[in-house]
Parts: structure tokens; C-alpha cells; sequence
């Protein structure tokens, strides 16, 4: 669901990438706020009602959140937040949470090599920091490999909603020149 409405936000993000690009800290601060706001909003939920059930979106949910991710990806780095908020409601298990957000985000990425082309935003000399780099994600993957072994449903629940708050408190600090 989410992946027809990245590529549209990934084309939007495309065509006004010249007009939002001095704009960055206002689409940060908005994205901010936004994953601020749904984590207040499910704290409220659980405490007013108890164990909160699984809410399975409409398929245009999925399409809103995945234009939303794809336009603030492609222009500010910042996509991860409505992907959380589209996907926490559902209570995934954890394997099929991070599944889904590596499928969704291995998407986005390869989605956005043809824009980032045509706008000539590649260039030869970050291939070094590439290549320098490159050999982290490796040990990112198996680092969380044997964190979610370790972890409950719950507690990654938990951590996921920590890692959201403190993405939103980045991104809105940010947007404030902090």
C-alpha cells in the first residue's frame, strides 16, 4: 500500500526538489511534530482505553503515509517517521515489522537513484565515504539481527516508540536551528 504513494511523493519531492530545498527545516519540523503527536496520541489511547488493538489502515492510509514518506525522504532524509505511524497501529510482530520497513525503505531508495540522477545530485567523490562506510551496514544488520532475537513484541514496540520520540525531537530541533 505504502509503495504506490512513495513513488508519487518521490515525483512530487522530484519536481519541487529546487523550491523545498532551502525549505528543509520546516518539512523537518513538520515531520517532527507529526511523529510527536502520534506517539502522544497512542499514549493517550492506551491509558484511556487499556490494551489498544490492532487497527489495520485502509489502503489509502497506506498510500497517504507512503507519499508522505517519499516526498520527505527525497528532500529532507526523513521518511521514517510516517512509516512508523502507518505501521505501529497493525501491532506487527517484530520480524515482520522490520521486514516490512527494510522492504519499504530498500524501495524508496532504489526508487529515488532515478531522480537523484537526473537532479545530479551523485557524485564521484562521495564514493570514498561509500566505500569507507559500506562496511558498517554490515555490522548494523547483524547488530540488530541479535538485538530482535533478544527483544519481546512489546519491548520492540517499546523501543520503536522510544526511537520515533527522539527522531521527532531531532527533527523539530533541527527545524529550529538547535
Amino acid at each position: 500500500m505504502m509503495l504506490p504513494g512513495a513513488a508519487l511523493g518521490i515525483g512530487i519531492g522530484m519536481l519541487f526538489f529546487g523550491q523545498f530545498l532551502g525549505n528543509q527545516q520546516v518539512m523537518r519540523g513538520g515531520i517532527g511534530t507529526l511523529a510527536l503527536l502520534f506517539v502522544i496520541y497512542q499514549i493517550f489511547r492506551v491509558r484511556w482505553l487499556g490494551r489498544i488493538e490492532a487497527r489495520h489502515p485502509h489502503a489509502a492510509e497506506g498510500v497517504l503515509m507512503g507519499m508522505i514518506s517519499g516526498f520527505t525522504s527525497t528532500l529532507a532524509h526523513a521518511g521514517g517517521p510516517p512509516v512508523a505511524i502507518f505501521l505501529l497501529p497493525q501491532h506487527l510482530p517484530r520480524r515482520e515489522f522490520v521486514g516490512s520497513t527494510v522492504i519499504i525503505f530498500a524501495a524508496i531508495n532504489l526508487m529515488k537513484v532515478g531522480p537523484y540522477v537526473w537532479l545530479d545530485l551523485y557524485h564521484l567523490g562521495n564514493l570514498a565515504t561509500v566505500f569507507v562506510l559500506a562496511p558498517l551496514t554490515f555490522v548494523g544488520v547483524r547488530l540488530g539481527i541479535w538485538l530482535n532475537a533478544r527483544f519481546t513484541d512489546s519491548w520492540f514496540n517499546r523501543a520503536v516508540y522510544a526511537i520515533l520520540v527522539v527522531t521527532g525531537i531531532r527533527l523539530v530541533s533541527q527545524s529550529m536551528g538547535w
